[in-house]
């Protein structure tokens, strides 16, 4: 059926991530060639149409100034189908983080329970957790930000996810600054590394000043445009080698302690720490006074 724009209503749109550049082909398409796919809608008892998939339909619509939408009725109850639409997966497949709203907005708005949601979805209690999981770790300005699009999912479920588990300031702050600066998913992923490896401090600093990490990294990788005879040249090299150095110790101990953790006890480690404890502290040394200078 042909439904006007101003029938639907929108009340599920925080369970889908926006994507400005796919949502601009989209309409782009639908200029072109019309309407192919009826979004999907179920009656309530005001007489409206609730949208249950087909947001981004809608909104392309809407930009192109249209009035009408091609719609499906699925004639059921508004929660049986928000789960007939994710079933159907008309449009693209939903990423795990939609999975995870989808499920809560059913567990909350619905009172649907676990066991109840996994025989619906044809799913495992343990699956059902495990996405419900997702979205009970990430600060809800977090999940703003990833319904905007800001910040990619994958990301979010690699990263976002586990670092609100182990700090959910340190989330919240980083998150504001990957959205802002558009960081992708493999800027991220370095920061992460870094972060998981650093001690309590470092992490602080990581947090505090992630874009001058990346540019530390970028300009590491891709070498010091200077000319290594000066001065200023060995001095860059040399922080730059003692840097990798530091970021390439740790990440190989963290691994190793983890499964290991017995070995800090040995004797030669213990001599080898305290080593390595001096060395850094004389290297601090050096760069205070390069901060001086600055």
């Amino acid at each position: 059926m042909q439904l006007e724009l101003r029938q639907i209503d929108l009340r599920y749109a925080a369970l889908r991530i926006a994507d400005a550049t796919r949502e601009a082909a989209l309409a782009a398409s639908m200029l072109a060639e019309g309407q192919r796919h009826p979004v999907l809608v179920v009656a309530d008892a005001e007489s409206r149409y609730v949208l249950v998939d087909g947001y981004r339909r809608v909104r392309a619509l809407a930009a192109l100034g249209r009035d009408l939408v091609l719609a499906l009725d699925l004639a059921c109850s508004e929660d049986e189908a928000l789960v007939r639409a994710w079933r159907l997966g008309v449009g693209r497949r939903p990423e795990a983080i939609e999975e995870a709203w989808l499920l809560r907005a059913l567990l909350t708005e619905h009172g649907l329970d676990l066991r109840t949601l996994a025989t619906r979805t044809g799913r495992t209690v343990s699956w059902v957790s495990r996405r419900l999981g997702l979205v009970e770790a990430l600060p809800a300005s977090v999940q703003q930000i990833l319904q905007r699009g800001a910040v990619c999912a994958h990301a979010a479920q690699k990263v976002l996810v586990p670092l609100a588990r182990a700090n959910a300031s340190h989330c919240e702050r980083v998150a504001a600054v990957f959205a802002e600066e558009r960081w992708s998913s493999r800027q991220i992923a370095q920061w992460w590394q870094a972060w998981r490896a650093a001690d309590g401090a470092a992490r602080e600093r990581l947090v505090a000043a992630p874009s001058l990490y990346l540019r530390t990294v970028a300009t590491i990788g891709r070498g010091v445009a200077l000319p290594p005879e000066t001065p200023e040249g060995r001095a860059a090299s040399s922080l730059g080698a003692a840097s990798s150095a530091c970021w390439r110790a740790r990440t190989q101990l963290a691994r190793l302690l983890g499964d290991h953790p017995e070995v800090s006890a040995h004797p030669a480690v213990q001599a080898a720490s305290t080593q390595a404890r001096s060395a850094w502290v004389s290297l601090e040394k050096a760069l205070e006074e390069i901060d001086a200078g600055r």
